[in-house]
């Protein structure tokens, strides 16, 4: 089972089959290697997450925060100190040494044992027999100040070690408790903090302090218009049942999308792919919770008011081929569908409405007689895309242009002459452009040339020339882009379709 792990700000990312797990990690300093399977991940920040049939370790120095007596701790070399164990009435101090395994699963052998008192631990770690197997818990491994418990299972061999694996792992202390723009938990979900609401219930996970609730375009602009009004806009800080509170002046476009989504759509026309399911966490004791800035988006496939689209994961609905969003209806109005981002994933995304203009020198030389010109012009395309391949055509003469991007470039080809008569026989007519696309994907800069040759009423000719276009967005993209950043105001703006 593969696992998926991307770096961004401070959150590691892990994809386990279908479970999306979020985890804050703390920086240490220096190079860490996250290992697991037979893949390598080099980052400077240091954190553990042992995922069954896996084990990411940092190597190097591992951070410690509010370690007590009882708590077990993992050193750099992968050794795992417990300074108290209980066993038959008498207390040990032991070290588990990690030790790979073929099998997939994670494997432990005792490296040294010493006998110790209890002291000051009143939750020290216990050895037990349990459905006749000799188990080892450990109520608090820490680990960069998040406490998880373990439990490891005796395992007999006949090569003269004593084996132990790990059999069950979870978050020791979860604290599920949200202080509005001090500790935001389940930022962007539905409902106040992980409350959840009718139609969108929440589920606290209690071994892992993980959370799986529901979140809405309307929910994600909603607490983000609350955290820009300190809390001041219309229903913020509220739980569902208490409404019709705070400056209505403010949030109250957002709370009434908010509304829409869930209340509207999903409970009373049964409509459900106005939200989507998401997991929100982990919340262990003393975690400050998500961050605010976190850049959440729209799946594709969900249903979304069509001003609201920029939300959308790929930054927009589904388009037609002249361009145009594709606008449905269901029982609580208007949606268009937010499209695929898969575009995104291998290269960028530059479907859509695009404005240009475009300027060049064309030199024709034919009948002893030479020309020079100097065609400028600007207008709209319309790009499709599929995968890297993309296509468009001259508003003009009603030409192709196709190629492929790659990165931050673009390279795309077509004919170079179109004949305005009959009877233009071309023995050569090409064109080739290449260029760039900015990063955010709101402009692209190409640079042309082209050559054409031939005869026409029995006169050769020859034709060559070079041009410059750039494309911007259209108005809808720029119009987005402004409106991602609520203001936290009350708008009559109406829908730019």
């Amino acid at each position: 089972m593969p696992v998926v792990v991307r770096i961004c700000d401070k959150e590691m990312t892990a994809l386990y089959t279908n479970l999306l797990i979020r985890a804050g990690i703390t920086t240490c300093g220096g190079t860490i290697m996250l290992r697991f399977r037979q893949s390598k991940c080099s980052i400077s920040l240091a954190f553990v997450l042992v995922l069954t049939g896996f084990v990411l370790f940092a190597q190097g120095q591992i951070c410690y925060a509010g370690t007590s007596t009882c708590d077990a701790t993992l050193s750099s070399d992968f050794k795992l100190n417990v300074p108290v164990l209980s066993f038959a009435g008498t207390y040990y101090q032991v070290g588990l040494q990690y030790s790979p395994y073929s099998d997939g699963l994670i494997w432990f052998t005792l490296s040294d044992i010493v006998s110790t008192t209890q002291g000051d631990c009143g939750n020290s770690g216990t050895l037990a027999l349990s459905s006749d197997k000799y188990v080892v818990h450990i109520p608090s491994l820490n680990l960069s100040g998040t406490s998880f418990w373990l439990d490891l299972e005796y395992a007999p061999t006949t090569d003269g070690l004593v084996w132990f694996k790990l059999t069950n792992y979870g978050i020791s202390n979860c604290d599920f408790t949200s202080v509005p723009l001090v500790r935001e938990l389940c930022f962007g979900g539905v409902g106040k903090g992980c409350e959840g609401a009718p139609g969108a219930p929440s589920d606290k996970k209690g071994n892992s302090c993980y959370v799986k609730g529901w979140m809405s375009v309307g929910s994600i602009l909603h607490d983000r218009c609350c955290v820009a009004t300190s809390n001041a806009g219309y229903n913020c800080n509220n739980p569902w049942w208490l409404i019709d509170t705070g400056d209505p002046m403010k949030c109250w476009d957002e709370w009434q999308e908010a509304w829409h989504d869930t209340a509207d759509c999903t409970i009373t026309h049964r409509e459900p792919d106005h939200q989507w399911q998401f997991i929100f966490g982990p919340y262990p004791a003393g975690s400050k919770g998500d961050s605010t800035n976190a850049d959440l988006r729209a799946p594709a496939g969900t249903r979304v008011t069509p001003k609201y689209q920029y939300v959308c994961s790929s930054g927009r609905c589904e388009i037609d081929a002249q361009c145009n969003t594709i606008i449905k209806y269901d029982g609580c109005g208007n949606y268009c569908e937010c499209s695929s981002d898969e575009n995104r994933l291998i290269c960028p995304d530059i479907a859509g409405k695009w404005n240009f203009t475009n300027s060049g020198t064309v030199t024709c030389t034919g009948g002893g007689e030479t020309d020079t010109e100097y065609p400028s012009g600007s207008g709209t395309v319309c790009i499709s895309q599929n995968a890297c391949n993309v296509s468009w055509r001259d508003p003009v003469f009603n030409q192709s242009r196709s190629g492929t991007v790659s990165g931050n470039t673009i390279q795309v080809s077509g004919i170079f002459a179109v004949p305005l008569v009959g009877d233009v026989n071309f023995t050569q007519n090409s064109y080739s452009a290449s260029g760039t696309i900015s990063e955010d994907t709101k402009t692209i800069n190409l640079n042309g040339s082209g050559t054409a040759s031939g005869s026409y009423e029995g006169i050769d000719f020859s034709c060559s020339g070079t041009d410059k276009a750039t494309f911007t967005r259209s108005s809808l993209s720029s119009i987005s882009s402004n409106m991602y950043v609520s203001t936290g105001e009350k708008t009559t703006e109406a829908n730019p379709e």
